[in-house]
């Protein structure tokens, strides 16, 4: 395997620990399942565990790749921001997170909503 194994429990795949700041945030991660059908989620939670961005996408095996991608503007503290990912496949390593980057650019301010 040559990723992460996430199943139907949330994974951290990825973390950033970040100081205080504005902040740009990106996720990425290529889920692949080769074997069933399912349905996958990956999201980008804050240093407080707030759910600041969220992506699904669904494999097959005739199609057993989705790109999920995540952008979310952060002011923090300072902390660990973190991507988590999961499917619905119970089964361990019946799916894999792969290519996973998270990326915060910092910024002056953020604004808008």
């Amino acid at each position: 395997m040559s990723g992460f194994a996430i199943h139907d429990t949330p994974t951290t795949v990825s973390s950033l620990s970040l100081p205080a700041g504005s902040y740009m945030i990106s996720g990425e991660a290529t889920i692949n399942d080769t074997t069933a059908t399912e349905n996958s989620q990956c999201y980008l939670q804050s240093p407080s565990d707030t759910e600041i961005a969220v992506s699904y996408g669904s494999t097959s095996t005739t199609t057993p790749n989705a790109v999920l991608t995540e952008f979310a503007p952060l002011t923090t503290s300072g902390g660990t921001v973190t991507m988590v990912c999961y499917g619905t496949d119970p089964a361990p390593d019946a799916i894999e997170a792969e290519g996973v980057h998270l990326t915060a650019i910092q910024l002056a301010t953020v604004t808008g909503s």
